[in-house]
């Protein structure tokens, strides 16, 4: 026997004996699963929202500075250039 079909004879036996109780599990695949997907997200959102909107406001904060020090480093940039044209026109006169 394989550890699979071990696996699968315990499941069979916990199956038929929880039918014969109370518990029991549910095999209607698209209902729970459907049930277990929006608790899990629900979860998930309540549990993950304060981090996931720190790591956010974070990232947000570094773009806006890459952005910030991308447009110095253009105006830098724009003004070498044109000290750069102001030489090059004076060196061909």
């Amino acid at each position: 026997m394989s550890i699979s079909e071990n696996f699968f004879q315990i499941f069979q036996l916990i199956a038929q004996h929880s039918s014969e109780s109370m518990f029991g599990f549910n095999f209607d695949i698209l209902g729970t699963n459907f049930i277990n997907i929006s608790i899990l997200l629900g979860i998930v959102i309540y549990v993950g929202k304060p981090f996931l909107t720190q790591i956010l406001e974070f990232r947000q904060e570094k773009v806006l500075a890459a952005i910030q020090e991308s447009e110095e480093r253009l105006a830098q940039a724009n003004l070498r250039l044109t000290e750069a044209q102001k030489q090059l026109a004076q060196t061909q006169r």
